[in-house]
């Protein structure tokens, strides 16, 4: 029967991944197709934790077979929440476990008023998985906590790093994880972009360190510092001007459509890798500036934000001014962007004659780590419901960056 069972999971899980769900649905339909075949025998088939552990690997390799999922990957992942930074697949230990002890647990209320039970709960010595005749038989305490988990993750020195940004206090998990929970990536595109996250993308300088090749581990681009997967993604001065840039203004256009949306200034949308946003948008309620130079009575350097909105009827101006750094940098980029623009600020309100003029830093790291800073900035110009499109584009964009840059020689 366990080979039957095994068989059945196996073909279910092959026949599943074969399909063009995207993520998230993919996730729900191993849970709810796959994993019952399982499921069905857990009290009533002995599953040794061997047993249930080359079941988990089973669903690693096999997603890893599709690539949806990287083989060097932290394992921890496969099994956490969406909204922990995982991907949500069912841990079948957990699943054993807690449905034996279900089990148990309606046989001894059941023998407290049916006699029949109560004969079963005495002649049950280990003939079945539950194993009814020992009363302190806990199968409850196996269960693994996701605190545990995440813990065990965080440990690991390279693999530790993603849910240690996503874990500060400073850090909105929500928002962070949105992208995840939405799970509207193609499973291949989730699987690439957790194992950048990770770190354990076959950078020059992972070849060397980690794999021990003999190699060299100089940028294959720039020949100026080691390729490390934070080199690529955020520190490459080749791509400056084009690739990051891209990414960059793909944040800005969100931000700058759904404002001049709001005021008026178009009357659809279009998707935010299409839009062209005009340099100056003007109406006798709003101004709508987009990467462009103020000219003011003093000598200010920064005054170049991305995005300059002044609503004239609340008398109120935001400077909104984006990045995409790395997430040890985001932090600090969120403070310089104030400080930077202040002065601008200030020139603003004297000449236009505004109540408020706020400087409005958008940072969201490349891996998609928001800060609470951000959101609430968000929420400051009624932007909030873009988190998601703005971690989606960022995720997209990191992946693309780094693919292209890994089919170059």
């Amino acid at each position: 029967m366990k080979d039957k069972i095994k068989t059945e999971f196996e073909n279910r899980l092959k026949h599943l991944l074969k399909t063009k769900l995207s993520s998230g649905n993919l996730i729900k339909a191993i849970n709810v197709y796959a994993i019952s075949a399982l499921s069905y025998s857990f009290g009533l088939i002995k599953w040794s934790e061997t047993d249930l552990d080359a079941l988990e690997r089973r669903v690693r390799t096999t997603m890893t077979s599709r690539r949806y999922h990287h083989p060097g990957a932290a394992k921890e992942r496969l099994c956490l929440s969406r909204t922990e930074g995982g991907q949500g697949v069912i841990d079948i230990h957990n699943l054993h476990h807690k449905q034996v002890e279900n089990l148990r647990r309606y046989f001894y209320e059941r023998a407290d008023i049916d006699n029949r039970y109560e004969i079963l709960v005495h002649v049950d010595r280990n003939y079945t998985p539950l194993n009814l005749n020992v009363i302190e038989f806990q199968p409850i305490s196996q269960i693994r906590n996701s605190t545990d988990v995440i813990d065990l993750w965080k440990q690991k020195p390279i693999h530790g790093k993603y849910p240690h940004y996503l874990g500060l206090p400073c850090t909105d998990k929500e928002a962070s994880t949105i992208w995840l929970k939405k799970g509207e990536l193609f499973p291949e595109t989730e699987g690439f972009i957790m194992a950048i996250q990770d770190e354990v993308i076959s950078t020059r300088q992972y070849q060397r360190a980690i794999l021990h090749q003999d190699i060299s581990s100089t940028c294959r681009r720039c020949h100026q510092t080691a390729e490390s997967i934070d080199h690529i993604i955020n520190g490459c001065s080749t791509l400056a001007s084009s690739d990051y840039l891209s990414r960059h203004n793909n944040v800005a256009k969100i931000i700058h459509q759904e404002l001049a949306f709001r005021c008026q200034f178009i009357d659809i949308k279009t998707p935010y890798y299409r839009y062209q946003p005009n340099d100056v948008l003007l109406s006798s309620a709003f101004k709508l500036y987009w990467d462009r130079i103020m000219t003011t009575d003093h000598t200010i350097m920064a005054n170049r934000p991305d995005i300059i909105w002044i609503d004239k009827l609340n008398r109120k101006g935001f400077l909104i001014d984006i990045a995409v750094p790395l997430s040890s940098n985001a932090s600090r980029t969120f403070a310089e962007k104030i400080a930077k623009y202040v002065e601008l600020a200030h020139e603003i309100k004297a000449r236009e004659k505004l109540k408020e003029v706020r400087v409005v830093p958008i940072i969201i790291s490349s891996t998609g780590i928001f800060a609470k800073t951000v959101t609430e900035e968000l929420k400051n110009i009624g932007c909030q419901q873009l988190i998601h499109e703005i971690s989606k584009s960022v995720i997209l964009s990191t992946c693309r960056i780094v693919r292209k840059f890994l089919q170059q020689s």
